[in-house]
């Protein structure tokens, strides 16, 4: 009882972690809306609103499998989902996609915020995962 109880407050805390995402993203620090100009003239987005747009797909994902771990009965194969795709949302925002190399564009806070409440995220599934049958963490 104790488990289901630690792994539907991680839930509900992932839950929100991944709502301020999405808030950080488009509300708060979004991405800039600046036009890349090729050797042909033609304006392309910049990688960074790639990226924006990779992670709110990822966070969507994230949305989801929170809401089951707050319903549903068995968390455990949910959570490593949830934790694997935070995993590649930070990942994108670092390493995959990436931001803009200038250290001064808007979109380096965003992958901030994504990196931070990413790892947190991260964080509070693992102590889900790892957590015994009386709710607490081994020894």
């Amino acid at each position: 009882e104790k488990m289901k109880t630690i792994s539907k407050k991680m839930g509900i805390l992932q839950f929100v972690l991944a709502l301020c995402m999405v808030g950080a993203i488009k509300i708060w620090a979004p991405v800039c809306q600046n036009m890349l100009t090729l050797d042909s003239g033609k304006n392309i987005p910049m990688k960074c609103f790639h990226t924006s747009k990779a992670g709110i797909m990822l966070i969507l994902i994230l949305l989801a499998c929170s809401a089951l771990v707050i319903f549903c009965k068995n968390t455990k194969p949910v959570q490593i989902i949830s934790c694997i795709t935070a995993v590649l949302l930070v990942w994108t925002f670092t390493k995959g996609i990436g931001v803009c190399m200038n250290s001064q564009m808007q979109c380096n806070i965003t992958k901030v915020w994504v990196m931070g409440l990413g790892m947190l995220y991260i964080l509070l599934g693992c102590i889900a995962l790892f957590s015994d049958k009386e709710g607490q963490l081994p020894r």
